[in-house]
């Protein structure tokens, strides 16, 4: 119709860029009832994603086994991180060999 009414804003919640609903603000996530918000949990070695509701690990670690906590990558001699950032690849003039060396090409 034509009556306004107000969207009421939970804790850490702001308006969505409608202005009629509303979605949780950077670092916090709706919570199982879809009526709040909560806030992310961001293990150590992880920062918040594009999306501000979820956490990814930072470059140099990957998911450990859990998936809640991030580990380091373990790089071998004549390794590097690869673009990604989440494992490695041997350098210039070095080929993989097994799970875990760099050998002379």
């Amino acid at each position: 119709g034509t009556e306004c009414v107000e969207v009421l804003l939970p804790q850490n919640a702001v308006l969505d860029y409608t202005g009629h609903n509303w979605v949780c603000a950077r670092g916090f996530k709706k919570d199982s009832s879809g009526k709040a918000c909560a806030q992310v949990y961001v293990p150590q070695n992880a920062e918040l994603d594009f999306t501000g509701q979820r956490w990814t690990c930072k470059r140099g670690f990957k998911p450990g086994e859990s998936s809640t906590a991030c580990e380091a990558v373990a790089i071998p001699e004549y390794g590097q991180l690869d673009y990604s950032g989440r494992d490695w690849v041997c350098k210039s003039g070095y080929k993989r060999e097994g799970a875990f060396k760099c050998a002379l090409i």
